[in-house]
């Protein structure tokens, strides 16, 4: 079932694509609430419409996905293609896009010590 559902979006456009993953990775399917996170992405709720019309969500006032299995997939895809290769145009920059897609983790940042310990003679 989720190989189906996988099919389905890798037959959508990007756009769409990065929409419903917006919709995927939300605790509220409802388009108010969805489409301030949209816009921020230069995408809106219009591009979620090729997904509709492919089976995936029904959308109203809100984007309900036809099944867990759906959402499992799109959430699913995308990390694995961001983990299989970061590129410049991530959310997260290019310099963050390749620690993360070369550790899997951002790595951990160095922590400057508040106060500095006296010398030692």
């Amino acid at each position: 079932m989720e190989r189906e559902f996988l099919r389905r979006l890798d037959l959508l456009p990007v756009a769409t694509r990065r929409a419903l993953l917006v919709a995927a990775t939300s605790d509220v399917g409802e388009l108010r609430v969805l489409s301030p996170a949209l816009e921020a992405l230069q995408l809106d709720p219009i591009s979620l419409e090729p997904a509709e019309a492919a089976g995936l969500v029904a959308i109203t006032s809100s984007v309900d996905f036809c099944h867990p299995l759906a959402r499992s997939a799109i959430y699913g895809a995308a990390q694995e293609t961001s983990a299989a290769r970061p590129t410049s145009r991530s959310p997260m920059g290019p310099t963050r896009a390749r620690r993360v897609g070369a550790h899997g983790t951002s790595p951990p940042r160095r922590v400057r010590p508040t106060r500095r310990l006296p010398r030692r003679s």
